[in-house]
């Protein structure tokens, strides 16, 4: 119904909307617009190319007609506003176009030669029973993770760890920044908490902060391609959501933030992300490299958001910092806590994985490297040692 809603009617009707604004406009005096709706119209075509894609793998014949109903209301609910840009004649639910709207409380015609065939509008009759919005939207903290991900608990494999060990290889190092890079599908189920829960900021805020989401999940889709590249099946990596899920349960949407530019402002310094950077052309792996280059590029900026819109909440950029440290120190992970309620066993998947990656290669496996089996239980991503029984 999800797919079915954005991609056949939500999408069309925004992709009409905005043809219908190019046509009936002035191109002279509109044109910033004219010029934002032709990319607009580029990035739908894209969006609307997946939806169809999407929907011939996912829905068949028989849940389309199951679907009928829901899709009936948002047609309804499409006419009773006059269509997505308002200008059509507005609709009663099942009132068939071009049946002839009541006019009678229409306001007058302008006379002005560009508006002179502007339609006619009226309030929409009949009624409209909500399905999904009947009741009020509750936020969900706990992150979602479908039959891909069949272990979203297991912390068995420390990627920090292992990259900054000197004695490591550059080669095998890409392995665990292509995993470092798909583990933030986190970011955004985090992020979207401190979006969602977090009231009272002007559009910028909104902007940014879902501009960093969205790049956040760039970032995990590279460091999936980076595996597929590789040669690796990266179903066989255990991509967990510990994170979001205890900062989601855990903390406010302040202390969120807060932590999220703690780590933000770590990358920035030599040993943070032109580490990995340097650590990708080491290893003679030009996507590495590429993927790398933009993923610092990109933390550049959320560096940037960070002040923006975190940091304004203090008066000491030190003590912002300090207070990032705190909220993440006070975050129990539950690593035994879940190991011993029967969620994972932390299972040390790495050595599958690189095996994977030396046949791929065509290379023996380093004993040194399969041999790796450092965990989060005792040392958090950012390498400091975790205090107490969690």
């Amino acid at each position: 119904e999800l797919l079915l809603g954005i991609y056949e009617k939500a999408l069309p009707a925004l992709k009409t909307a905005l043809e219908r604004h190019l046509a009936d406009t002035n191109r002279l005096t509109d044109y910033p617009s004219v010029r934002l709706c032709r990319f607009a119209l580029l990035e739908l075509d894209d969006m609307l190319a997946f939806g169809t894609q999407a929907i011939a793998k996912l829905i068949n014949a028989e849940q389309r007609k199951q679907f009928t109903p829901w899709l009936t209301l948002l047609d309804d609910c499409l006419a009773a506003a006059g269509s997505l840009h308002g200008a059509d004649p507005q609709r009663a639910p099942g009132v068939p176009p071009g049946s002839g709207p009541d006019t009678s409380n229409a306001p007058p015609q302008a006379s002005d030669a560009s508006t002179t065939n502007a339609p006619t509008r009226r309030d929409a009759g009949g009624t409209l029973t909500p399905r999904y919005s009947a009741t009020s939207y509750t936020y969900d903290p706990v992150p979602r993770r479908d039959s891909r991900f069949p272990d979203p608990y297991n912390m068995g494999v420390n990627a920090e760890v292992f990259l900054y060990d000197e004695k490591m290889p550059a080669k095998a190092k890409t392995l665990m920044m292509f995993y470092k890079r798909l583990r933030e599908i986190d970011v955004p189920e985090m992020m979207a908490s401190i979006i969602t829960q977090t009231h009272g900021k002007p559009w910028a805020y909104t902007r940014d902060m879902t501009r960093q989401l969205w790049d956040e999940a760039r970032h995990a889709m590279m460091g999936e391609v980076g595996f597929v590249k590789a040669g690796v099946d990266w179903h066989k990596v255990m991509v967990n959501f510990t994170w979001a899920y205890a900062l989601n349960t855990q903390l406010k949407p302040l202390e969120r933030h807060a932590v999220l530019y703690f780590i933000e402002q770590g990358l920035m310094p030599k040993m943070g992300k032109r580490f990995e950077w340097d650590t990708a052309l080491a290893s003679g792996d030009p996507l590495a490299a590429v993927i790398q280059d933009f993923d610092w590029a990109d933390e550049v900026l959320h560096a940037r958001v960070g002040r923006d819109w975190y940091l304004k909440e203090f008066t000491d950029p030190k003590e912002a910092v300090r207070y990032g440290d705190e909220c993440w120190s006070k975050v129990l992970m539950g690593w035994r806590q879940w190991r011993d309620a029967g969620l994972t066993q932390h299972r040390n998947w790495w050595p599958d994985v690189y095996r994977d990656a030396c046949r791929a290669w065509g290379v023996e496996p380093d004993p040194q490297v399969l041999a790796y089996d450092t965990s989060y239980e005792t040392v958090r991503a950012d390498l400091k040692e975790l205090t107490g029984s969690a």
